[in-house]
């Protein structure tokens, strides 16, 4: 029985990337701006997109058909990396790399300064991740030159150094960093066939997620609303990770592989844990929609839009997943796509 469904939803995922190959080109419902105010980054809270402009920040609600709305004043100087899912706290990130250091502001959306870290950088660009709470900061600062990555995690409440840990610089490239909802593990990846995972308690490396294969690369990391499975791809393949815990230890086990027949750059997982959105991009990007029930994935959708670069740029999806946002890497205009009926 177990071959059975495994053969037919590899079936299924053939004739869904058969269909994309043929679909229709799907146009944005918005796109901004070409005049200004110009915007740098965004985030979503709710169906609510946020985007740091001209010394403000901008609320937009795709289902109101409106411009963004200014919401408060913001320093445009700084980068827009987090708001908390009631949009009611912001954090930005000032790398100055004449001095070294990164500077993390922590604001309540009223414009009340909560809280404010310094963090010694040195040459190397920072790479961050923030907890979904916006309690637990993890920077990684690889220095090339050195050949030696430093991993640090810092408690924003307190503004404390919990650890640091060096890794081994023949990991490879590693660029990303997301916490698991519950803030109890923190993966590690990047150009690389392996995720590291960090217990965030002890300052250890508790798992070694691996692709099928040495030379692949898994994108995509993402975790379910209770923390349990974890979701990557790799060029062909889309790999579901389950957490077990016996005895109170808990162990990571590979329960679900699903063939893909494409190379997505990302992976999206909606708040609710319900919707997955693959993205790829070429000279026609595709968006690929899966409905997912527990380490059960199943294909729904796919769109094909116009100039796959504007997909290249961390697009982001609304937590009900029925928008996704993008950015076009060479003026920052911004694209926002439907990927849902709202009553869906």
């Amino acid at each position: 029985m177990k071959k059975t469904l495994t053969l037919l939803t590899g079936l299924l995922f053939c004739v869904t990337t058969a269909l994309a190959q043929n679909a229709e080109v799907t146009p944005p419902i918005a796109e901004f701006l070409r005049e200004p105010p110009l915007f740098f980054d965004f985030r979503w809270a709710g169906d609510t997109l946020y985007l740091s402009g001209t010394h403000a920040l901008y609320r937009f609600s795709p289902a109101d058909h409106q411009r963004p709305q200014k919401s408060r004043s913001f320093l445009n100087t700084l980068d827009f990396v987090y708001i908390s899912p009631d949009a009611e706290m912001i954090i930005a990130e000032d790398f100055d790399s004449v001095a070294g250091s990164l500077i993390i502001k922590r604001e309540l959306m009223t414009g009340e300064k909560v809280g404010r870290l310094t963090v010694e950088a040195g040459a190397a660009l920072p790479v961050t991740g923030y907890s979904r709470d916006g309690r637990l900061a993890a920077v990684l600062l690889p220095d090339w030159g050195a050949q030696q990555i430093e991993l640090h995690l810092y408690d924003l409440e307190a503004g404390a150094l919990l650890w640091t840990a060096n890794l081994n610089p023949n990991e490879g490239t590693l660029h990303s960093l997301v916490f698991t909802p519950d803030g109890r593990y923190l993966a590690v990846w990047g150009e690389t066939s392996s995720v590291l995972l960090w217990d965030t308690a002890q300052g250890q490396i508790v798992h070694r997620f691996t692709a099928s294969d040495e030379y692949d690369i898994l994108r995509g990391v993402n975790f379910s609303p209770d923390s349990r499975l974890m979701y990557a791809v790799a060029s062909e393949q889309m790999f579901v990770w389950q957490q077990q815990r016996t005895g109170g230890r808990a162990r990571w086990e590979r329960a679900a592989v699903y063939p893909v027949f494409a190379s997505f750059l990302h992976l999206l997982l909606s708040a609710d844990g319900q919707t997955l959105v693959g993205v790829t991009y070429g000279e026609y990007g595709e968006i690929h929609l899966w409905h997912v029930d527990g380490m059960t994935v199943t294909p729904e959708r796919v769109f094909t839009v116009e100039d796959g670069n504007w997909l290249v740029r961390q697009p982001a999806i609304s937590d009900d997943a029925q928008y996704l946002a993008a950015a076009d890497p060479r003026d920052n205009i911004i694209r926002i796509w439907q990927l849902k009926d709202a009553r869906s």
